[in-house]
């Protein structure tokens, strides 16, 4: 049954993860979890996704786990809860598996057969946050929960990405409005420079008629003592 973001086959005997997989490749990496318990199911090898985070493979026949860091490299939670998990060096292939902080091993032989059980699997695996629903300090995870903060965490990092743009966009555009502004700045300032030029060369053309009509006064009073001679 697919549902949302979730598909489940629980139960489902017989059942062929090769086809599963392809069915969970169909879903466009919507559906990020996938729940496979109670089908007897002797491994998980055949099941490959790139995407999905979130596995529920309880109460099955499941021995070894080699390969779950390969095919499924997103796991953030990991349910093999009463399978036939015997040691803890089975364990070892999980270290691969960078984002995985919930791991369910209740019912398995390890638990049982493993002096230090708990310490052991933490230290083996320091990015878990809990193991079988407790935390290092013996605190009960509720692991729907701590995925959605997890997701959450996810949508605020996008929204942050998101503001820092929008911040950037505002700088740029209040840095190019200022130096729009200083560019006008200089226009004006040009152009009170052309102003006085203006006005100077103004007061040298006043300054040479007054010349030229001086010399024109000064002639004709050269000229005068001459005429009363005659």
């Amino acid at each position: 049954m697919t549902n949302g973001s979730e598909i489940n086959v629980d139960s489902t005997k017989g059942l062929s993860l090769s086809s599963l997989s392809s069915r969970i490749a169909g879903t466009d990496g919507d559906a990020l979890r996938v729940s496979v318990c109670n089908c007897a199911l002797p491994s998980l090898d055949s099941l490959v996704d790139a995407h999905k985070r979130h596995l529920s493979a309880a109460d099955n026949r499941i021995t070894a786990i080699d390969l779950i860091p390969k095919n499924l490299p997103a796991l953030v939670s990991l349910d093999l809860a009463n399978n036939r998990i015997a040691s803890l060096n089975s364990l070892g292939p999980l270290k691969a598996l960078e984002n995985l902080k919930h791991l369910n091993l209740e019912m398995n032989k390890v638990v049982s057969a493993t002096s230090g059980y708990r310490d052991k699997v933490f230290e083996l695996l320091p990015n878990l946050v809990s193991l079988d629903g407790v935390d290092r300090d013996g605190n009960d995870v509720e692991l729907d929960e701590e995925e959605d903060d997890d997701d959450d965490g996810d949508d605020e990092d996008e929204y942050e990405d998101e503001d820092e743009h929008a911040d950037d966009d505002n700088n740029e555009e209040a840095e190019e409005k200022e130096g729009n502004v200083d560019g006008d700045g200089d226009l004006e300032g040009d152009e009170e420079d052309e102003v006085e030029g203006e006005d100077d060369d103004e007061d040298e053309l006043v300054e040479e008629d007054s010349n030229l009509k001086k010399r024109a006064l000064d002639d004709d009073q050269d000229e005068e003592p001459v005429s009363r001679k005659k």
